[in-house]
């Protein structure tokens, strides 16, 4: 006996579907369409949730770079994180994107607004997730703040992180963030057990997922990653936080201002450090740091 396939709404459904349904079984959803999302900076944890029937993603991750000093020390570029990761239909991930550190004297203006005396001698804020605040002066720009690292969780356990660029100093540049080992400046790079080494004396020590910052001398904040970069303190720079990886993934350094694969696809901006020299009044006493570029999370599966 031939069996014709019946209509269930406006999708038909076939016959070993009918058996199914008859005997009480669940029928499973057909796989999702091929797609991609793009998370951006909000200073919150975000949700992802693995299309059905996919057991791979693939992901771009893009740490945030370090904030500028007003005078010399440019903020170092994030690091990047990608490839194929091995997933579960219909798992949630939690994902951090990085918040760029924010330019010496400028520690909360998300743009370059004019400062005041009395705030161009206070250090960067390290940006959103643990970057270390840049260093206060006493008679100098302060330092900038480093980069918030991007990553990918798995409940409380990384799957993936690229590491934020460290933030500048008044006499000199941070370091990158990414790689196994985040770039060195006067400030340590994070590696895969420690946190950088820290040249000034900063009140937030480097260590896993937080990066160095406070204290005085105009040094840069460090970036945070895997584990964090250290703070940096007689106006240099500093360093940056390394990322980490599971399976088939890679991990890349930024160099300089630029972050890690920077030619990658729908990256735009996202990590670039903040340039050398800072903005708002014509007197260079009174000018501020550059705020760094956000990190960026792309998710996309076939």
């Amino acid at each position: 006996m031939v069996w014709p396939c019946a209509r269930k709404g406006s999708k038909i459904m076939s016959v070993k579907g009918i058996i199914m349904a008859a005997a009480g079984q669940s029928v499973s959803a057909p796989p999702a369409a091929a797609g991609s999302q793009t998370l951006n900076y909000t200073g919150a944890t975000q949700s992802f949730t693995v299309p059905t029937g996919k057991t791979t993603i693939t992901i771009d991750v893009w740490g945030a770079g370090g904030g500028s000093n007003r005078d010399a020390g440019a903020g170092g570029g994030g690091g990047y994180t990608g490839g194929s990761l091995a997933v579960t239909s219909g798992e949630v991930l939690t994902v951090y994107v990085g918040q760029g550190g924010f330019g010496g004297g400028n520690s909360s203006d998300e743009t370059t607004s004019l400062d005041s005396p009395s705030t161009r001698l206070t250090g960067g804020n390290g940006g959103w997730p643990s970057g270390g605040t840049g260093g206060s002066a006493s008679s100098y720009g302060a330092g900038g703040g480093g980069g918030g690292y991007s990553g990918i969780f798995r409940s409380a356990t990384p799957l993936a992180i690229a590491g934020g660029g460290g933030g500048g100093g008044d006499d000199g540049g941070a370091a990158a963030g990414g790689g196994a080992t985040g770039g060195s400046a006067a400030g340590g790079g994070g590696t895969q057990s420690a946190g950088g080494t820290s040249s000034g004396s900063p009140t937030t020590a480097s260590g896993y997922l937080v990066g160095a910052g406070g204290g005085t001398g105009a040094g840069g904040g460090g970036g945070s990653g895997y584990y964090g970069g250290g703070n940096a303190s007689a106006w240099s720079g500093g360093g940056g936080g390394s990322g980490y990886i599971t399976g088939a993934l890679t991990t890349t350094a930024g160099s300089g201002t630029t972050p890690g694969n920077s030619a990658g696809a729908g990256r735009g901006t996202a990590g670039n450090g903040a340039p050398a020299g800072g903005t708002g009044e014509n007197s260079a006493s009174t000018r501020l740091g550059l705020k760094g570029k956000n990190g960026i999370v792309i998710i996309s599966w076939s």
